[in-house]
């Protein structure tokens, strides 16, 4: 099943998503849109991610986005791993699809790379939300 990986804020483990809520509905949006044809893994917080060395998180990241079909980026100003994760998946060879609640606000260098195939509003998120996983090539429904 094709496997769609996430990179953004990070998803902490607690009654309440300590998130701005423009990225909780993107997330919200991510894993209802789920199907059998496709699984969504939102970057959750995980202990054994949180204690290891530098070039073991780089490794793991790898490896995580080696295995995906594509990236979604839920683009948040500062976000230093998204950029990097970003990055891994176009070196990867993967379609990568930007979401930012200003497009504009994405570095021209992370819309420039090879791979980007959108740069998507969050609140146009919904309302494109089929036509952009068919970029990725993600069948809904």
């Amino acid at each position: 099943m094709p496997r769609i990986c996430v990179s953004g804020p990070v998803v902490r483990h607690s009654a309440q998503w300590d998130l701005v809520p423009w990225v909780q509905e993107i997330y919200r949006l991510l894993e209802a849109g789920g199907s059998t044809r496709h699984a969504v893994q939102l970057p959750q917080a995980e202990p054994a991610l949180e204690k290891m060395k530098p070039l073991d998180l780089v490794h793991a990241m790898r490896q995580r986005i080696a295995g995906a079909s594509a990236l979604i980026t839920v683009f948040t100003p500062g976000d230093v791993s998204a950029a990097v994760e970003t990055t891994m998946a176009s070196v990867a060879g993967k379609k990568i699809v930007l979401i930012a609640e200003a497009p504009e606000e994405i570095p021209r260098l992370l819309r420039g790379l090879p791979g980007v195939v959108a740069a998507v509003p969050a609140e146009d998120f919904s309302n494109r939300f089929e036509s952009t996983m068919a970029r990725l090539g993600v069948e809904v429904g």
